[in-house]
């Protein structure tokens, strides 16, 4: 949902990014939690300094998560993590590095794990609400609480089932059909999926530790099951929820699990867990926004100091998860997908491709080849190709970066930005070379006083694979200009015949090697200017304009001339009644493009125009558009009055919360 143009304040505290150090919570009393090294922090330096084995860190990374009374008390903290790190991450990561364990080590891991994804039959608990989909289950061990500590939990019209209950149900179902009207095989996760509110039954297999919303268990035998904590008192929540952020913390954690299991029955053999899980973290963030846009529990996190990839880019998109933390915010990358590939079909069509039986982007061990991966294909169909006529990647990855550069998307001044490491006027011939880029990562710069034709060239090395991404902002209300090249000889330029002193202009160099990192890179601005190019500018031929009504949006898809060459079309949109502009620009050769989040069955004013490829905007083409069915009215609150999100003055509030997330297995 679009809300003010205000930035959030961002918070350290995040549902969505995984904190290990919540388990610890529940081991130490209020007074005693404090900011040190934690826990997990321990036992990596431990292993670096070789205090303790590779495979004993893995051992104690495991306990950490799921049996912090016995990590080893040299290695044990009290502390909450000054970072964020993501569970799912680092049990997926040691599952993966389990064949290469001696068997004694095996035999730790496994214990610690338990029953919680093998083949063996989980009893039953005696508790079970059914809906259509799913099937309910809580125990009597322990008294189910409501989500926010309350015990025991209302059952305010005396049904007998309590509401709590009817309202995982309620948020579970409408994640179901979210996910189902948009494509997705949700059918695969069975006639009733398995559901466990934790902590409620005294069975092992059936707790979580605080600090965590919900686990995806993917058992030996392909059944699905998720469990969900009772209780979120003291989790630090921070999201925009219009009844309570306790249930907003529900409804996405509710979506995010579920899509998890239904990404298990899409999977291909050939998927690799340490560099491929990046997009199912990622494509599960993009789901929250798809079911319950109103929620928006990822801003808090996306601009946390301790998950920082979105302020930091240099860092690779493709994050290798074992030693990486900030995979959520690359949720951002299927928002881009859709918002400026086509809509929602553009994120379902990428699963497409991976279901068929191809990895998100790496080929080999090693990541040193992208040939026929799912991103390869998926760019392939949209027309993004490179001089051998295969799907360029790389330049898919350019025009991610050029709207990255200010946010260019239809929430994003609620985004955090990246970070800027200079905003100085480069001389002509002058170079800044600063944080050197991973693979597909970009590092940010803003140039000013400019006006004039404009060339900003970048050289790096290695002398392979580099990329430009530049964006002008421009006008008020703004949009924005972009451009983007990569070239394979170290070297990458983009050119604006003209700039004014008014604009504001963001440069992006990137390196677009696989399996590799820049040593150092160049800018320079006006060096080796090219004339311009001349007073001819692509225009839009109106009938080959096409508008449609989707769900709460307007779909639109065009034309692009063959000559002169477009660099991108810029799209500007507003209620037909009045208000604010907004836009959105599509880098070319895309040219589709969704306009989400508008209100249903609404008349709309749409502007569109393009722009060359040395950024001379064309003329401008107006439709009026006619918005679709609004989204189904989201579940609310059953009976009572909606919790604070204050929580349990018992519970220590934690100032960050987590999803275990998803657990495969290898045993």
């Amino acid at each position: 949902m679009v809300k003010a143009a205000t930035k959030k304040t961002f918070l350290k505290t995040s549902l969505s990014a995984c904190c290990a150090a919540a388990l610890l919570s529940g081991l130490f009393a209020p007074s005693a939690l404090a900011r040190g090294r934690d826990t997990l922090s321990n036992i990596r330096e431990a292993v670096a300094r070789g205090s303790i084995s590779a495979e004993t860190g893995t051992v104690e990374a495991l306990k950490a998560l799921f049996d912090p009374q016995n990590v080893d008390r040299n290695l044990k903290s009290p502390a909450l993590p000054t970072r964020s790190d993501c569970a799912s991450m680092l049990f997926r990561g040691a599952m993966a590095k389990l064949p290469s364990m001696s068997p004694e080590g095996q035999a730790l891991a496994r214990s610690v794990i338990g029953q919680r994804v093998s083949a063996a039959t989980l009893p039953t608990l005696p508790n079970i609400y059914y809906t259509q989909h799913f099937q309910i289950e809580w125990g009597n061990d322990i008294p189910l609480s409501d989500i926010d500590g309350t015990v025991p939990a209302p059952d305010l019209d005396a049904n007998g089932t309590p509401d709590v209950i009817q309202r995982w149900a309620d948020y579970l179902e409408y994640s179901y059909s979210t996910l189902g009207d948009l494509g997705f095989p949700v059918g695969l996760t069975g006639p009733k999926m398995r559901i466990v509110i934790a902590n409620t039954s005294n069975i092992p297999e059936y707790t979580l530790s605080t600090g965590f919303f919900g686990v995806t268990y993917h058992m030996t035998d392909g059944r699905i099951w998720i469990a969900f904590n009772s209780s979120y008192a003291g989790f630090g929540l921070d999201n925009d929820d219009p009844v309570s952020p306790y249930y907003g913390a529900m409804k996405v954690t509710a979506v995010h699990e579920f899509f998890h299991a239904v990404q298990y029955k899409m999977l291909p053999e050939a998927w690799a867990t340490e560099m491929d899980d990046w997009w199912l973290e990622a494509s599960s963030v993009w789901s929250e926004e798809k079911a319950f846009d109103d929620v928006n529990d990822y801003y808090a996190f996306w601009g946390s100091i301790s998950d920082s990839w979105i302020e930091n880019q240099e860092r690779s998109l493709p994050i290798f998860r074992p030693y990486g933390t900030e995979v959520y915010e690359r949720g951002l990358f299927p928002i881009y997908l859709d918002e400026h590939a086509g809509g929602p079909s553009a994120v379902k069509r990428v699963w497409d491709i991976v279901r068929g039986g191809k990895r998100i982007l790496y080929t080999d061990s090693g990541g040193k080849d992208t040939a026929n991966s799912a991103l390869e294909q998926f760019a392939l169909e949209k027309g993004v190709i490179d001089q051998n006529g295969a799907g360029d990647v790389a330049r898919l990855y350019t025009g991610f970066a050029a709207a990255n550069a200010a946010m260019d998307y239809e929430e994003g001044f609620n985004y955090a930005m990246p970070a800027l490491r200079s905003s100085a006027s480069l001389a002509t011939g002058g170079t800044i070379s600063t944080n050197p880029p991973e693979y597909m990562g970009a590092t940010f710069r803003r140039e000013s006083d400019l006006s004039g034709p404009l060339r900003l060239f970048v050289s790096g090395s290695p002398a392979n694979n580099w990329g430009v991404s530049a964006t002008v902002k421009r006008g008020s209300p703004a949009y924005f200009i972009e451009l983007a090249s990569n070239e394979s000889d170290g070297t990458a330029s983009v050119q604006f015949d003209a700039v004014y002193p008014t604009d504001e202009i963001f440069c992006a160099p990137s390196y677009l090697k696989a399996g590799e990192k820049s040593n150092s890179y160049e800018v320079r601005k006006n060096y080796l200017v090219s004339p311009p190019n001349g007073t001819a500018t692509p225009s839009l031929n109106p009938a080959e304009v096409v508008v449609a009504p989707v769900q709460a949006g307007i779909s639109l898809s065009w034309q692009l001339p063959s000559a002169p060459q477009a660099g991108g079309t810029v799209i500007m949109w507003q209620k037909a009644s009045g208000g604010s502009w907004k836009s959105k620009t599509v880098i070319a050769p895309l040219r589709e493009a969704v306009i989400g989040g508008l209100e249903g069955e609404t008349n709309y004013n749409v502007k569109m125009w393009l722009y060359d490829n040395r950024g001379i905007e064309g003329p401008s083409i107006t439709m009026a558009a006619t918005s679709g069915d609004p989204a189904p009215p989201i579940p609310t609150a059953p009976k009572g009055s909606a919790p604070s999100s204050g929580g349990s003055s018992e519970i220590p509030k934690l100032d960050m919360g987590c999803f275990i997330e998803s657990v495969f297995t290898w045993f």
